[in-house]
């Protein structure tokens, strides 16, 4: 891991964006060498099609519940949609 010299936050801005970049890259090699990296789905592996086809009419439900102004249960019940 590297060092960060909080001696460079003397220098003014740039040394403030040095020390700042320092800390940024530090934690990115720790994230690097702690954080196991998995594929994207590895942790969805039961998720299918039919599932995707059921959370696509969820969100286009939720759109249309949206662009009717977001009406509470009973405002919508009364509207018979």
């Amino acid at each position: 891991m590297s060092r960060i010299n909080v001696g460079c936050l003397d220098q003014g801005h740039e040394g403030i964006e040095f020390c700042y970049n320092s800390i940024v890259h530090s934690l990115q090699v720790a994230a690097n060498e702690t954080i196991p990296n998995r594929c994207t789905d590895f942790y969805k592996f039961w998720w299918d099609s039919e599932l995707d086809d059921l959370k696509e009419l969820s969100i286009d439900a939720h759109n249309v519940w949206k662009q009717a102004g977001s009406l509470s249960l009973g405002q919508f019940t009364r509207l018979n949609v």
